[in-house]
């Protein structure tokens, strides 16, 4: 018996059980969507922040699954409402959905659990197949926010403050999200 093996954790463990518990995955992805929210740069010109929300529910939706990932979104969600420090700064926004970006949010949810369903039922492992999931995403994504923050800003304001300053980041955090899930179905890793 080697020293590895040792200190491996088995299937049978307990720790091994509960951390890959779908309830307990649920709550690591909330917790890694707390985590992800505070990387955020406010923008003086639009009031929605460039944050790396999208780039971890990207993760949880390839990751986890549709089910999961959406539930871990909801939950996030649940918490906000219920006035803990989840958002950007650790801020506390109870009335979150009231918000010109709680489209954003509200898109955060839809697309966990479509890209979700796209991951589990194409299983794709070509980057551009990859890539094209996370940028249909982003794109349902940005339409969710850009719509919803038109009721506040105007629409014909709604694309140039909801969208298209978020452009380049998407870019970058669709590359991220791809780099990502293509290095995590490797065949070594499995």
């Amino acid at each position: 018996m080697n020293l590895l093996a040792f200190f491996a954790p088995t299937k049978t463990t307990f720790s091994y059980r509960f951390l890959s518990s779908p309830f307990s995955l649920v709550l690591l992805g909330t917790i890694f969507l707390v985590a992800m929210a505070q990387i955020a740069v406010p923008l003086p010109f639009t009031p929605v922040m460039l944050s790396m929300l999208p780039l971890a529910i990207f993760l949880l939706a390839s990751h986890l699954g549709s089910k999961k990932a959406s539930l871990a979104v909801a939950l996030y969600l649940l918490q906000a409402t219920l006035g803990l420090p989840v958002f950007a700064n650790f801020a506390s926004q109870p009335l979150w959905f009231l918000l010109p970006k709680a489209g954003y949010y509200f898109g955060f949810v839809f697309i966990a659990y479509f890209m979700g369903k796209l991951f589990e039922k194409f299983q794709p492992f070509k980057l551009i197949a990859i890539g094209s999931i996370f940028a249909l995403g982003e794109i349902l994504l940005l339409m969710c926010g850009s719509l919803w923050l038109g009721y506040f800003v105007g629409w014909e304001k709604a694309f140039l403050l909801g969208a298209a300053p978020f452009l380049p980041g998407a870019f970058v955090k669709i590359t991220i999200a791809t780099c990502v899930k293509k290095f995590s179905t490797c065949s070594f890793l499995n």
